[in-house]
């Protein structure tokens, strides 16, 4: 059984192979020598037993046990014959929603499906191998047909496992032909899933529950909806007909062809125009009471944003902002888009922040919906980045797709970059969003890929919770910061050629890693390599894709002539072990890195550190400065001997501008990094922020809080807590003063203002934290005049209540913590009526603030209720009450593990999410033992690895405070005079 669930089809497998026909006799004398060969195995384990005991210990072997006899939901990915490829589907699809006419109480959220799909036959078979899940095929009434004539449909397989349904045909087909297969079914629109074809819901001002039916398909889920070839390489062409109630609206991919309303019952028949060529993963149906607002671009492309009813006044930035996305990306591409119109849907159900589908994107509320009084700059900034993110993949992704999810990293990381660039020259460089990128990308993929149960970027996939678990910081952050990198060792200019040169040639087509470097070095670089010659960009950039990790860059005085630089690896912890499969003896954890320089005050120079031999750089060692990673173009960390970090904080007291704000940035978060591995003395980190008094800018003073926050994390006592917030206030104070609570909300919605925003509403938020009473005081002061006698009953706080957007989230927090019950209480009646998701989700931040640890626990506990959150704000409720319960989230998330689990298990990020916020704040061996005591009993657990990334950081967390504990204790006592 375990052997037929990991069997992997190949590409010259029969379905009859597949599927272990038990009747046949092969297939029996198959199993009898599986039988006698997993004997002669137990027999041989048993026999071993007391001698891996010795070896192993009990522990071992039962982790050893579950993970060779865990299946339940973790098959390996079985990938269709490639004896057959699609060139069309025409699909006709019926949807029944509930409280509408002629929708009975048995058919309501189900729905009619019948497709008609032409197929490329490739090699002579019998037999089509199709995927379809949770569907109900009519078998009477589907037929094959080849030219006009039909062909037989002798049996029907269907292989739940694999999700795979077969039709064996009376006769063998020749190669090179056509087939014309119609199917017709029945399926479920999903109402515990948020994924395939399912519901989402919301309540109109009347107090009405409306129900609309949307898709999410990505990275295989449209088999949920249509029998298809369900894997991305298979690309072809939709034409997609809606049968929806009156009263409803239907979108899909394509531009409505016709509206036509029957005569005789309650329902619509909505035609869409055939797509592009593309994969099944974008393929998009929504069926719901939808409005939108339109506007078109210069070259007359519709633009439709949809949304609610009651949210339209919300959408007017999107619209704005995506027609700008998209007008740049034709242009800065060379290549138009191909459709006559984009719609872009805002949900108020949906898993991830948006999905791209080719002319119909989907978005969860708050990543598209905006408004200027709710919204505060990092909000902004979050909608017009997704909404970018999104129209890149419209090129990234759904122009030239990748051949197989082992290349994720392709099309994401592509999006994740091209976001800022787009963003940036749409906002004329205001925002300075080039610079932002390095905390918001660069530093999340650092510390991701910091621990050994990271991955590289291009990685086998070879179960189907991998596929899901891909979708990552290292996927998404580090995708995009090492093509920055390979941008800036280029050329911007000659990237952005070479990028033009690969979507032209890959147009309506698949592409890999291979073909993406082939386009590279097709195009060139003026840029020597570290052999001297021209750079060759794949022999450089597969060193940063197939092996995870990235370096430590080390500089020490050789010589008065000059400094050498060296590498290692950068890991969290060098203990740990990494995934056996992630290794690459190849490499060794070694890169050609570029290296990017600045000696005293001297422009940034670059040259690079050879994988195999040192580098150095001439200099007068006794009297120069120098700095790696100058601009924080690279992806990796800098360290120095304490002799160079000495000298960089005599510049940095002395005149810190002679560095910029990127390399200040890079400066003071490598220092907390080295320092976090015991690379360097954690009392040169903090004389080295000592300077930040005078620092006005938002790079810098991020990775300062950064850091001292990843410390201040750690101090759990009241005594240790008092001490370090005491330090971090006496530094923050000064900066505090010319910080300016009015300027914030005069200013905060102006692009211009992004960067001096952030700044303002750091040092604010910060210091408050610390436990500023005069700062903790202005928001308590908000809440008793702006929240407490605002909003009668029933009204929301995103309309009744004025406090300026950057300040709201504050305002509400220490409002429930200061002034108790009746703030706590005011608060929860207006978490429950709000309907704008940004707004809802600072009010339950703001529930979490409670010092009341029973409220906080009611707050988990009403997750597992149904409808009181919606599936995707889980997580957040988890991350809440985690700040201040450790224990009871970690046994909460095991004693209810069982039902956590049946709940999300279709929704696999989300159990991601619920797991990494249960187990973010463990600490202690008490919490490492209960982690590893409830996987190794819990096969299910055992194979995800949020589980074992959780378990990494409590190590290094336990570990942490065992090394750095005293010293930094010591430090802050005689440093915290304030």
């Amino acid at each position: 059984y375990p052997q037929r669930l990991r069997m992997t089809a190949r590409n010259d497998e029969s379905l009859a192979e597949i599927s272990y026909d038990a009747d046949s006799e092969e297939q029996k004398n198959r199993s009898a020598d599986h039988l006698i060969f997993s004997a002669v195995v137990v027999a041989l384990f048993i026999t071993a037993l007391p001698v891996l005991y010795i070896l192993l210990g009990w522990e071992n072997i039962n982790l050893f046990l579950s993970k060779l006899f865990s299946t339940d939901d973790y098959i390996y990915v079985a990938r269709l014959p490639r004896n057959m490829a699609p060139l069309s589907y025409d699909l006709t699809v019926k949807i029944y929603l509930p409280s509408y006419p002629d929708v009975s109480e048995r058919e309501a959220l189900t729905f009619d499906g019948q497709v008609e799909m032409v197929v490329d036959v490739l090699a002579p078979t019998n037999e089509i191998v199709l995927h379809m899940k949770e569907i109900e095929l009519l078998r009477g009434q589907c037929s094959v047909y080849w030219n006009s004539t039909e062909i037989p449909i002798e049996d029907f397989v269907y292989i739940e496992e694999r999700d795979f349904l077969g039709l064996i045909l009376s006769k063998t087909v020749s190669a090179q032909q056509h087939l014309k297969i119609k199917l017709f079914y029945t399926g479920v629109i999903g109402s515990e899933r948020l994924n395939g074809l399912y519901k989402t819901t919301y309540t109109d001002k009347s107090g009405k529950i409306k129900t609309a039916a949307v898709t999410h398909f990505e990275p295989n889920y449209a088999r949920l909806m249509v029998p298809c070839f369900d894997e991305p390489e298979f690309k072809a062409t939709w034409t997609v007909t809606v049968v929806h109630p009156k009263g409803t609206t239907a979108l899909a991919n394509g531009r409505e062809i016709s509206n036509t309303e029957d005569p005789v019952t309650p329902w619509i028949v909505s035609k869409f125009e055939r797509t592009p060529k593309m994969s099944t993963y974008l393929l998009a149906v929504a069926v719901g009471e939808f409005e939108f607002i339109q506007q078109y671009t210069k070259r007359g492309v519709r633009f439709r944003i949809w949304s609610r009813k009651g949210a339209q006044n919300m959408t007017s930035y999107a619209c704005s902002a995506g027609i700008s996305c998209l007008e740049f990306f034709e242009h800065r591409l060379g290549i138009q888009y191909p459709l006559l119109k984009q719609d872009m849907l805002a949900l108020p159900d949906f898993t991830a922040g948006a999905m791209e589908n080719w002319g119909l994107i989907t978005y969860r509320e708050n990543s598209i919906l905006y408004d200027v009084n709710i919204y505060g700059p990092l909000n902004k900034y979050s909608v017009s980045s997704t909404i970018a993110h999104e129209l890149a993949h419209q090129w990234f992704g759904n122009l030239v797709s990748i051949k197989w999810w082992d290349d994720l990293w392709l099309k994401e990381g592509f999006a994740t970059y091209m976001e800022h660039i787009s963003l940036d020259a749409i906002t004329h460089g205001f925002m300075k969003l080039k610079d932002f990128f390095i905390i918001n990308k660069l530093e999340r993929a650092l510390d991701a890929d910091a621990l050994a149960t990271s991955h590289p970027l291009i990685v086998k996939l070879e179960r189907e919770i991998e596929v899901h678990e891909a979708y990552d910081a290292i996927t998404y952050d580090k995708g995009a910061s090492v093509l920055a990198m390979i941008s800036a060792v280029m050329d911007e200019t000659e990237f952005n050629e070479a990028i033009k040169y690969y979507l032209q040639k890959y147009a309506y087509d698949n592409a890999d890693s291979k073909d993406f470097w082939e386009s590279l070095d097709h195009v060139g670089t003026i840029t020597n390599g570290p052999k001297g010659g021209p750079l060759k960009i794949e022999e450089f950039a597969i060193q940063w894709t197939v092996q995870m990790g990235y370096p430590l860059v080390t500089v020490k005085t050789f010589d008065s002539k000059c400094f050498e630089v060296t590498q290692s690896r950068f890991k969290i912890d060098p203990a740990a072990e990494d995934i056996e499969k992630y290794r690459n003896p190849f490499f060794n954890f070694k890169w050609d890195v570029p290296i990017w320089y600045q000696l005293d005050n001297s422009p940034t120079m670059f040259t690079w550190l050879k994988r195999d031999e040192p580098l150095y750089i001439p200099a007068n060692t006794s009297a120069t400065t120098i700095v790696v990673n100058a601009e924080r173009y690279g992806f990796y960390r800098q360290n120095y001997d304490e002799n160079g970090w000495r000298k960089i904080i005599k510049r940095l007291n002395h005149n810190y501008e002679i560095f910029s704000a990127r390399t200040r940035n890079a400066i003071i978060s490598d220092a907390f990094a080295a320092a976090t591995i015991g690379r360097l003395d954690y009392t040169v980190a903090l004389d080295l922020i000592g300077y930040l008094e005078r620092e006005r800018e938002f790079l810098p003073w991020f990775a300062a809080i950064k850091g001292l926050n990843s410390i201040g994390s750690s101090m759990h006592s009241n005594e240790e807590r008092e001490v370090f917030l005491r330090f971090k206030r006496k530094l923050l104070k000064p900066v505090f003063r010319q910080s300016s609570f009015g300027q914030v909300a005069n200013d905060y919605w102006k692009d211009q203002f992004f960067m001096d925003s952030n700044l303002q509403m750091l040092i604010i938020g910060e210091y408050c934290a610390a436990g500023a009473p005069a700062c903790i005081a202005k928001y308590v002061k908000m809440f008793e005049e702006e929240v407490i006698p605002r909003c009668a009953k029933g009204q929301q706080a995103s309309s009744c209540i004025k406090i300026p957007a950057p300040h709201r989230g504050r305002a509400y927090c220490y409002g429930v913590e200061k002034l108790g019950t009746i703030a706590h209480q005011k608060v929860m009646e207006l978490y429950k009526v709000e309907t704008v998701d940004v707004e809802k989700m600072r009010l339950l931040d703001a529930l979490g603030c409670t010092k009341d640890v029973a409220i906080v626990k009611r707050i988990l506990n009403s997750t597992m209720m149904h409808g009181e959150f919606r599936k995707q704000d889980i997580p957040s409720a988890f991350y809440t009450v985690a700040r201040g319960t450790t224990e009871f989230v970690l046994d909460f998330l095991f004693e209810r593990w069982d039902e956590i689990y049946k709940s999300l298990r279709n929704d696999p990020i989300i159990l991601q999410q619920v797991i990494h916020a249960s187990l973010s704040m463990g600490h202690t061996e008490v919490h490492y033992k209960k982690v590893i005591n409830f996987i190794h009993t819990h096969p299910e657990a055992l194979e995800l690895i949020s589980f074992h990334k959780s378990l990494e950081m409590m190590r290094v967390r336990i570990n942490w405070i065992k090394k750095h504990h005293k010293t930094l204790v010591d430090y802050f006592k005689s440093h915290s005079h304030e």
